[in-house]
């Protein structure tokens, strides 16, 4: 009797630890800040992904080395950026960092990391996606994040932030 519940345990262990990333983001709070319209955004089409953002911000031409790079500058000229590749920031190496807070959510399937500061105008806001998809046997990851953001440019990122629609593959 004791061998068969403990056969059923672990074969319950192991069917629970074999879900896929989709079936695990579920346990995640879907990002949907609350309170904010999409008034006066205009999407951008990075080719890879597409986003609304205000109709003020302006899309910077910028390259990467060995990944997929954007740029926008918003209304206060603060500099958000992203990077689309294996090697790309996790927003969580730097000394900025220790002035955030991490909170983890689902986006289009996917699990995301949103990263705030504890006070406005110092540290990181941003978002992080880990696997997002698999190139050349490797998985690609995403960021979008600004360093020391106005108060209107923070809250004006972490909404464009729910509006991102990246391209299949």
């Amino acid at each position: 009797m004791k061998l068969k519940s403990k056969t059923l345990l672990i074969i319950f262990l192991i069917v629970i630890g074999c879900k896929n990333k989709t079936e695990t983001s579920s346990y995640f709070p879907i990002y949907n800040p609350t309170g904010n319209e999409l008034i006066n955004y205009k999407e951008i089409d990075f080719n890879l992904y597409k986003i609304k953002v205000p109709k003020e911000w302006n899309k910077n031409d910028v390259e990467g080395i060995d990944s997929y790079v954007t740029q926008l500058i918003t209304t206060d000229l603060d500099i958000i950026s992203s990077d689309l590749g294996w090697y790309s920031y996790s927003l969580d190496t730097d000394s900025k960092v220790s002035e955030t807070t991490s909170e983890y959510y689902r986006l289009n399937n996917k699990v995301i990391k949103i990263v705030k500061p504890i006070k406005s105008g110092t540290g990181i806001t941003g978002v992080y996606i880990k696997n997002l998809w698999k190139t050349d046997g490797e998985m690609e990851h995403f960021n979008l994040y600004g360093i020391d953001l106005s108060e209107k440019s923070e809250k004006e990122l972490l909404l464009a932030i729910s509006t991102i629609e990246f391209k299949e593959f």
